[in-house]
């Protein structure tokens, strides 16, 4: 029989004395290493598994208008959208520090 596999979690983004949302410490960690490189891009799987969100849900988040006003590279944010002929990339840092910042956004049934 196998053992069972236990997990930290830490709390993120306290308002009001309460807990927003939760996050893996190992995934907190790496979103806040110092020695990632800056400007280091990545794709939507990695985007998927650091919100912990399926394809459809994130894709559904990230078209919100306020939300894509906030993160389109084309407005200052870490995010380039898909035109239909490029990928979606992400600039690892910054979007991981949005996803810690606003994790109203990424909880189950948050917008």
């Amino acid at each position: 029989m196998q053992e069972a596999k236990s997990f930290e979690f830490e709390p993120i983004a306290e308002k009001n004395n309460l807990v927003l949302g939760w996050i893996d410490k190992r995934t907190l960690e790496d979103l806040q290493n110092p020695y990632v490189e800056e400007n280091r891009l990545e794709n939507f799987k990695w985007a998927m598994k650091i919100s912990k969100l399926s394809d459809k849900t994130l894709r559904s988040i990230l078209d919100k208008p306020f939300i894509r006003k906030q993160l389109d590279i084309e407005n200052g944010g870490c995010v380039y959208y898909s035109d239909g002929h490029s990928h979606w990339k992400f600039i690892a840092p910054e979007f991981g520090k949005f996803v810690i910042d606003h994790p109203q956004y990424f909880i189950k049934g948050g917008i």
